[in-house]
């Protein structure tokens, strides 16, 4: 029954998937396919919402209600500054225990190997660590070390993603960085662009390079590597002008995915407006229209790394 239970959400997942790219429709129509929980905002526009952040009663609250709504989806919880404190590794289990895959996306700071226990120990399956460069000393380096030493001492099942920033600085120390996630058993190295299309633009030499030498280790998605390598004039907007491909590519975060905030506010695009608040997280998206119309007339083609879904498997031991 377990086998049959999730083959049967695998298939749900990959509808919600194929149907949120054909465009964003109205929510009755469609419902999101993945959750995001979102602790902290230093990398994009704007705020987390207005008023007090939400206690973990309130968080406990807003689950059980997505739970009953969607089922068990696959959660992301972007703690990028905080993925240390106790808030977050409550959250990490309470969404282990509503049976949804979950994955967090962190810097790093804080998480010493007592705090990279707590969150394995209660259900943490993926990891995204950010690191941008190994010349400084950041959090992102020694978190990305305790979560595979840790791993190793549970023999968890634990996939483990260096997330490699992408920017100026580090380009420099790209190298470096790969090769020092595969030396410590990273499963891989994602590059991770900028949100502003204007911080895009890099050496489309070295970046073929790196893609070529590292084929299977390093990943990086079509759409950011064709910003990457600047195919279009980048601007101060988010992402690049979508031009003739819109049509051909819808957004493919229209539907897909919602985000939940620490304050409140709830989206599926952050560059657009948030859907109004009032009720629970069902209740409001129900009334999401006007959001998803935002999405499906906007002329971007976006990169930030929160709008591409974490899809990573355990590599085998032998592997």
């Amino acid at each position: 029954m377990r086998v049959l239970e999730q083959a049967r959400l695998r298939i749900g997942w990959a509808w919600r998937r194929v149907a949120a790219r054909r465009g964003a429709v109205h929510p009755p129509r469609l419902l999101p396919a993945r959750l995001v929980l979102r602790l902290d905002d230093p990398d994009l526009p704007g705020s987390l919402g207005e008023g007090k952040p939400f206690e973990p009663a309130r968080w406990r609250r807003e689950l059980v209600a997505i739970s009953h709504w969607l089922g068990p989806v696959p959660v992301t919880i972007r703690a990028l500054r905080c993925a240390a404190t106790p808030e977050a590794a409550d959250l990490v289990r309470f969404v282990h225990r509503l049976d949804c895959p979950v994955t967090l996306v962190t810097k790093g700071d804080g998480l010493d190997r007592a705090a990279c226990e707590v969150l394995v120990d209660r259900g943490l399956e993926r990891v995204r660590v950010l690191v941008g460069g190994l010349s400084e000393a950041t959090g992102g380096v020694a978190a990305a070390q305790n979560f595979i030493a840790v791993r190793a001492e549970r023999a968890a099942p634990l996939a483990v993603e260096v997330g490699l920033c992408w920017r100026s600085p580090t380009q420099q120390e790209a190298r470096a960085v790969i090769g020092w996630a595969r030396q410590i058993g990273a499963d891989r190295v994602r590059i991770v662009p900028p949100w502003r299309a204007a911080e895009q633009r890099v050496d489309p030499g070295l970046l073929g390079e790196l893609l070529e030498a590292f084929d299977g280790f390093v990943w990086l998605p079509r759409g950011d590597r064709a910003a990457l390598r600047g195919d279009s004039e980048p601007d101060a907007e988010p992402g690049l002008p979508a031009g003739r491909l819109r049509g051909l590519l819808p957004c493919p975060v229209g539907g897909q995915r919602v985000t939940l905030t620490a304050r409140g506010n709830l989206y599926a695009c952050p560059f657009k407006t948030p859907i109004a608040p009032g009720g629970s997280t069902p209740d409001r998206w129900s009334s999401a229209a006007a959001h998803l119309r935002e999405i499906r007339s906007c002329g971007r083609r976006c990169v930030h790394p929160e709008l591409s879904p974490v899809r990573l498997a355990r590599r085998s031991r032998d592997g």
